[in-house]
This record gives C-alpha cells, sequence and structure tokens, in this order.
C-alpha cells in the first residue's frame, strides 16, 4: 500500500501537548485539538502542571516519603503547615518537598530550584517561586514563575 503524503511523518512545529491536557482541551465542532503547543502555550502548561502539582495533598506524611522515585499514590506536595508554625518556619524543609515533588511529576522541568514567601495579602497562603530549565528535545531554556501554594492552614489559596 503506497504511503499517503498527506499522512507522512513531519517534524512538528511546537511542543507536544500532554496527554491528560488533551483530554480536557476544548475543540472547536468539528475540528481536532492541536497536539501541539506554541512556546507561550508550552509555559502556561508547565505552569498548570506546577500548581496541580504543588496544590494537590499527597496523601503520605512528610517524613514517610521515601527519597527516590514517586508514584501516582504519592503524587502532590505532603502537607508542609507543620513547617510554618509560630514557633518558627522550616521553609528550606518545605522547599526541598516542593523540589522533590515537582522534580518526580513535570518531566520537562530539570535543574529546579523552588523559593516561599508568604503571600502579600495577608492570608496563611505561600507563594512558591519556581526556577528551572526547560527542557523539550533539544531546546534547553532558564524559566521562573511565582505559582500560589496551599495555604498553611490546610487549605488552598486559589
Amino acid at each position: 500500500m503506497p504511503l499517503d503524503p498527506a499522512r507522512a511523518l513531519r517534524p512538528l512545529a511546537g511542543a507536544a501537548i500532554p496527554l491528560f491536557e488533551r483530554f480536557i482541551q476544548d475543540a472547536e465542532p468539528g475540528r481536532e485539538p492541536p497536539r501541539t503547543l506554541d512556546r507561550e502555550g508550552l509555559l502556561e502548561s508547565v505552569r498548570r502542571e506546577v500548581g496541580r502539582i504543588l496544590n494537590t495533598r499527597c496523601q503520605v506524611a512528610a517524613g514517610e516519603l521515601a527519597p527516590g522515585e514517586r508514584t501516582t499514590i504519592d503524587y502532590g506536595l505532603p502537607d508542609i503547615a507543620p513547617f510554618f508554625t509560630a514557633a518558627g518556619t522550616d521553609q528550606a524543609r518545605a522547599a526541598r518537598l516542593a523540589v522533590d515533588a515537582i522534580t518526580a511529576f513535570e518531566p520537562r522541568l530539570r535543574n529546579v530550584g523552588v523559593g516561599i514567601r508568604p503571600e502579600v495579602t495577608g492570608g496563611r497562603g505561600l507563594i512558591f517561586q519556581i526556577d528551572a530549565l526547560l527542557v523539550v528535545g533539544d531546546v534547553v531554556e532558564p524559566i521562573s514563575f511565582p505559582i500560589v501554594g496551599p495555604d498553611v492552614a490546610g487549605t488552598e489559596a486559589g
């Protein structure tokens, strides 16, 4: 059977859309949704996924998480509220847990660094400042962005 030139393999212009995002993507009626992201779409996709990771409570306690490989059972960030008590903060430990979670569940990022600061609005929420290398194929780009994380009282900050 001859190869149909319209269906031949060709290089993609952009990054492939992650599978989960393709499931929730809205397509125009009668049109197939796009399968690639431009640069801005890629950055927004990474921000969304990191936001999901940091705002999903891992069911395994921080002290029980084994270093190394993680699975969907321990997806997300463990409860970090105990690290932000009136007696003081252990931001370094909370940041390390965030780095571990992002590294485990966002494969497009490498050399992840996380800074944590309180939300400016006076709430009990946290802002995670993410610094990493975005790696897609042979392209490597340094990126930096904030993510609003869970509040230290245990509810979502937004």
